[in-house]
């Protein structure tokens, strides 16, 4: 088989960069851009936070220079690189003069010796999350503007507590996500590029869950690995009846989908449940982690979705839409409905209001909600990397939802005039090829799938006299005749979107492959490369 012009097979990556395979010489890179952090799968199977980050802005943040940069009310002392609160008072430990206001941060910090009160980080007038306990804690915090740069350690209740390895970073996004799946707990070799829209995880303390309202449940922080390589899972336990419930307060707009998202891993429980009341009607949502995590519920849910980590986890994800009449309401979490007191295992709740969930977006106590921007990624090749009259554009992927968006790969000259595209279109399940010449006109040729969510591999030849086929996982499924073919040098440019009436129809979802052919290949060659 011939040798393509452009190679993108998800491997290489840098700050604002996706590495082509080909050309080598930079002109087959794409650029990348998100204005946020992002979580991805590694190749460990466990959840990796990435994005660009600035330098750390603490000042001896390790105290290994004693309490240098550092101002001390009484209540605190440095030895042994470590900031200590003696329980004296609730004063604070601070540094002046290193936050810009209204800018998100990433805090980390480690924790220890910890006898009595509460600690939290507060940046620029704007709290992180409150800790009662030892560890190693990681929060998104956005600072304020008052006081005007300033890092402040606080606590109170007489708070006893060493603090070190404090660090702030600025967030500022661009580093592209290649993503692992998981199939039956073993990590799969070949990575995806993953993109995905923005999106806001409305929860608050997606990971805290002694801040929800614990309605006559037992919920303890547990040693358990959770999904991300930590030791802060929660155990979540029926206290005394099956109406006990772990719930978190919300409101929802009418006649709107919302998606809702927990990780869960076995404990003793036989019924697990999810639900939701969007201040008029109940959704709801159980399965059975000791039968490998099987439905035995569901009332008014749209559809769901159960996928693996590693470790025994499960990310069980619902949608809904809410009623006409939707208010003020809840999530809650059922942690046995059988009766009995049982128990499970919990992690990483999300609320996202969108058809399906996305990737996970830790929120650390931002009561407004954390964000992932939307991701962009264009601009590979160039004239002279393509032959224009004819040749083959390739792709294997997958869509994030059959959620009736319109997401596409396009190789164009700019503009919609001269483009061939591969994508998904508003049709449940259904594939597009397209061609259209400037002087030619337009074809399509749509085809059904099973499942847009599972890997496909798809292709469209297209020749000098204007004519194009589309192949899709080993078949013929379709001609098109755009009437005139492409003149040389017209195409220029392969990105994840379509220009289309000054709207951009971005790709969301996951690529294995993509790859652009200066010649026609043959219909063995189409379908040896498209089968899955």
């Amino acid at each position: 088989m011939a040798t393509p012009s452009l190679a993108m097979i998800p491997s290489a990556i840098a700050d604002s960069k996706v590495y082509s395979v080909l050309p080598n010489n930079g002109d087959g890179d794409f650029t990348f851009n998100r204005d946020s952090s992002a979580t991805r799968v590694g190749q460990n199977g466990l959840i990796q936070t990435v994005g660009y980050f600035g330098n750390d802005i603490v000042l001896n943040g390790d105290f290994s220079n004693g309490s240098t940069n550092w101002a001390l009310n009484s209540n605190w002392s440095v030895a042994n690189n470590k900031a200590t609160a003696d329980g004296t008072s609730n004063s604070i430990m601070f540094q002046s003069n290193v936050l810009q206001d209204n800018t998100l941060y990433l805090v980390s910090y480690t924790l220890s010796n910890f006898t009595q009160g509460s600690i939290n980080i507060n940046l620029s007038g704007v709290s992180g999350v409150t800790r009662t306990t030892n560890g190693t804690y990681t929060e998104y915090v956005t600072s304020g503007a008052s006081p005007s740069g300033r890092l402040d350690i606080q606590g109170s209740g007489s708070f006893i507590v060493s603090i070190t390895n404090i660090s702030v970073k600025e967030v500022t996004g661009d580093q592209p996500r290649l993503n692992y799946d998981i199939s039956n707990g073993v990590v799969q070799s070949c990575p995806s590029l993953l993109l995905e829209p923005a999106s806001t995880n409305l929860i608050t303390y997606s990971e805290d869950f002694i801040q929800w309202t614990d309605a006559g449940t037992t919920t303890v922080l547990s040693n358990i690995t959770n999904p991300s390589g930590g030791l802060q899972s929660y155990l979540l336990s029926a206290s005394s009846s099956a109406t006990n419930a772990l719930r978190y307060d919300d409101s929802f707009s009418v006649s709107a989908n919302y998606s809702y998202s927990l990780f869960l891993k076995a404990g003793t429980s036989q019924e697990v449940r999810m639900q939701i009341y969007d201040g008029s009607s109940f959704f709801r949502f159980a399965v059975n982690p000791l039968n490998n995590f099987a439905v035995v519920d569901q009332s008014g849910v749209n559809s769901y979705l159960i996928e693996d980590f590693t470790n025994g986890w499960k990310r069980v994800s619902i949608n809904i839409t809410t009623s006409a009449s939707a208010s003020t309401g809840y999530l809650q979490i059922y942690p046995d409905r059988t009766g009995n007191l049982n128990n499970v295992y919990i992690f990483g709740a999300q609320l996202e209001a969108l058809s399906y969930a996305t990737s996970y977006i830790p929120n650390f106590g931002q009561s407004a909600g954390v964000t992932r921007a939307a991701e962009t990624c264009f601009g590979a090749g160039t004239s002279s990397t393509f032959n224009s009259p004819e040749g083959v554009l390739y792709a294997e992927i997958s869509a994030l939802a059959n959620d009736l968006s319109t997401r596409k790969i396009s190789l164009s000259d700019g503009t919609s005039s001269n483009a061939i595209y591969i994508g998904y279109i508003t049709t449940t399940n259904k594939i597009r090829g397209y061609i259209n010449v400037a002087n030619g006109g337009g074809q399509v040729v749509d085809f059904t799938l099973s499942d847009i969510t599972a890997f496909s591999k798809f292709a469209v030849r297209w020749l000098s006299n204007g004519n194009a086929t589309f192949w899709a996982n080993g078949s013929n499924v379709g001609s098109m005749t755009a009437g005139a073919g492409f003149s040389s040098s017209t195409l220029s440019q392969l990105q994840f979107t379509r220009e289309q009436g000054g709207t951009a129809e971005s790709f969301f979802g996951n690529t294995k492959d993509i790859r652009v052919y200066n010649e026609a290949l043959t219909d063995a060659q189409l379908q040896t490369l498209t089968t899955l």
